[in-house]
């Protein structure tokens, strides 16, 4: 979904918020809220609550610029993501964090008239695919990973701090481009290495020891091997006899024939 709220800081006491499950109650009893919803591992009903504590509030109507509300609650964070009925209503598909809507836990729902949208939703939510990648944003990616991948190769020795830095940002970039050049919703950290695991043992095989590695240069060799399986649908990664072009393809090899037309006739 494309936010059109204003990002905005501020500080507002929460104190007076005993427990989640006092924040819960308040929620259920305001005439504002139509559903609470909550997903993540921690429920309100847990006798402690280990970790954040994750929850959707569906609101009568939108409060424009107010999109989501952090807070700690008994020494928990807590993310309170507020959504509308109409929103939800708008929605053609349940993109990225608003799959929630169609997999949480539903603690708070009297009327049932948000359960229908929900329902509504899943349907047309199974029938709109997953956006596709461009074929620029294609080039982005394998351009961006070769040449993640070049400045580590050349500071491996001289800057290792710098080249540990850009080999994680580099991994967690790949694992999200694997699901995007495939089609696949990305429904966060915890369910994406869980999918892995399941589907693709040997790229959760490689993930798993990156992030065990204390070897650079074994983390460069497994950021590799990752990037290689990540990228196979899409030709690989950028090689180093290709010219990659963002913007129109026919337009950008016609610039590169003019540019250097002499060095290209003189090689032939």
């Amino acid at each position: 979904m494309q936010s059109h709220r204003k990002r905005c800081y501020g500080v507002v006491g929460a104190n007076y918020i005993r427990s989640i499950r006092q924040m819960v109650q308040a929620l259920s009893d305001s005439p504002l809220v139509l559903r609470l919803i909550e997903y993540g591992s921690s429920s309100a009903t847990d006798a402690e609550v280990i970790g954040d504590y994750d929850l959707i509030v569906v609101l009568n109507h939108e409060y424009p610029n107010v999109e989501s509300l952090h807070f700690y609650v008994d020494g928990n964070p807590v993310d309170l993501n507020l959504r509308s009925l109409d929103e939800i209503r708008n929605m053609n598909r349940a993109a990225g964090f608003e799959t929630v809507l169609l997999d949480g836990r539903v603690i708070y729902d009297p009327s049932g008239s948000v359960a229908q949208e929900i329902h509504h939703l899943s349907k047309r939510h199974r029938q709109t695919p997953v956006a596709t990648s461009s074929d620029e944003s294609i080039a982005f990616t394998r351009h961006g990973t070769k040449h993640i991948f070049d400045k580590v190769e050349r500071r491996i020795h001289s800057n290792p701090t710098l080249c540990a830095f850009l080999l994680h940002q580099n991994v967690f970039w790949l694992i999200h481009n694997y699901f995007a050049l495939r089609g696949i919703e990305y429904k966060g950290e915890p369910v994406t290495l869980e999918f892995l695991r399941k589907n693709e043992p040997e790229t959760y095989g490689l993930v798993e020891r990156f992030y065990a590695s204390r070897s650079l240069q074994e983390q460069l060799n497994l950021a590799i091997s990752i990037a290689h399986l990540t990228l196979e649908p899409v030709g690989g990664m950028w090689r180093d006899d290709e010219i990659l072009i963002f913007g129109d393809a026919e337009a950008g090899q016609e610039m590169f024939v003019r540019l250097f037309g002499p060095l290209i006739r003189g090689a032939k």
